[in-house]
């Protein structure tokens, strides 16, 4: 398995989706679904469930980022073994921003919502 995924972000979102209350997407290549990645944010997490999900790619693991980074021109994410395992990732992925008007102050507070307690 790969150590590290690097890729560029052409198009970045965050907001409410129709059964969470916030999410935020990396998304490069839209013909390859492996340069995506969408933090959600769990709102009802059964017992021992992580209060977030990562999806890369069509798979999604609940809890799993030990650690992550948002700057203005990259944001790099931080994967478990066990989480990386399970979604066939890399334990790092630098996505690189390649997007105007990025709001720094919006995607960092988006993100911290999402891994929130």
């Amino acid at each position: 398995m790969e150590v590290e995924a690097t890729f560029v972000a052409t198009a970045i979102t965050d907001g409410p989706l129709d059964d969470v209350s916030t999410h935020v997407a990396w998304g490069g290549d839209a013909t390859d679904a492996e340069h995506a990645l969408i933090l959600m944010r769990n709102d009802h997490p059964g017992p021992g469930e992580a209060p977030y999900c990562v999806v890369w790619g069509v798979a999604t693991e609940y809890g799993g980022v030990s650690d992550i980074q948002v700057q203005l021109d990259r944001t790099t994410v931080e994967l478990t073994e066990q989480c990386a395992a399970a979604l066939g990732a890399p334990r790092r992925i630098c996505i690189g921003h390649d997007v105007e008007a990025l709001d720094l102050g919006r995607l960092r507070a988006a993100v911290q919502r999402i891994m929130a307690d």
